[in-house]
């Protein structure tokens, strides 16, 4: 591979960029890049946490430590739009509403 095309490397020149971090724990963080290193840890400055639901929280700047992402879109140019919830979270909600359908008086 070239070294220009190698993963830190584009990283590396996507500096000064937005992008949208998404961590494992399924919370995404979108602002600036101002920094990385070789451990891929990210310091974001103007950074906004989403989660399932939503905007979180404003920050002003955010050090993400680079073994808690899943995967980085660079150059992002909004956002990320609320996502849907996962399956064992929609399988528990339908489950609570059928007990309440099943508890009321006919």
């Amino acid at each position: 591979m070239e070294p220009s095309k190698k993963p830190l490397n584009v990283l590396t020149k996507s500096v000064g960029n937005n992008v949208n971090i998404a961590l494992k724990n399924r919370v995404e963080y979108w602002g600036r890049m101002i920094r990385c290193d070789g451990y891929m840890n990210i310091l974001l400055t103007n950074a906004k946490e989403y989660n399932d639901n939503g905007l979180v929280a404003n920050y002003g700047d955010v050090f993400i430590r680079g073994n808690n992402i899943l995967y980085i879109s660079l150059d992002a140019q909004s956002p990320p739009p609320p996502r849907p919830p996962r399956v064992t979270e929609r399988k528990k909600e339908n489950e609570k509403e059928e007990e309440e359908e099943e508890s009321e008086p006919a």
